[in-house]
């Protein structure tokens, strides 16, 4: 089955939705995943064909599930507050 192109856009927009609540900026994305900013600018705008692989790729860097791509409300991260900050236990260090 194929993606349509309206599903491309709107997991794009969910992409940048969540890479920016998560405090991301693409270059930050794409440094961490070992390619081009511009890689990940296609991505969101629906120019590059989506491919699982690494949407999930994304995913784990921005430490969301594949799934927040494509519905409207994220499941809560555990190690954040669900609003993209870590949580800090008392030594300022992100909580588990």
């Amino acid at each position: 089955m194929r993606n349509t192109e309206g599903e491309q856009e709107a997991v794009g927009r969910r992409v940048r939705e969540l890479r920016i609540a998560k405090g991301w900026t693409a270059e930050e994305v794409a440094r961490e995943l070992g390619f081009g900013a511009a890689v990940i600018t296609r991505i969101e705008l629906a120019r590059r064909p989506l491919r699982l692989v690494r949407l999930q790729q994304i995913a784990q860097v921005l430490g969301v599930d594949v799934a927040d791509f494509f519905q409207r409300q994220p499941k809560r991260d555990k190690a954040t507050n669900g609003k993209g900050k870590s949580k800090r236990n008392s030594s300022g260090r992100a909580a588990r």
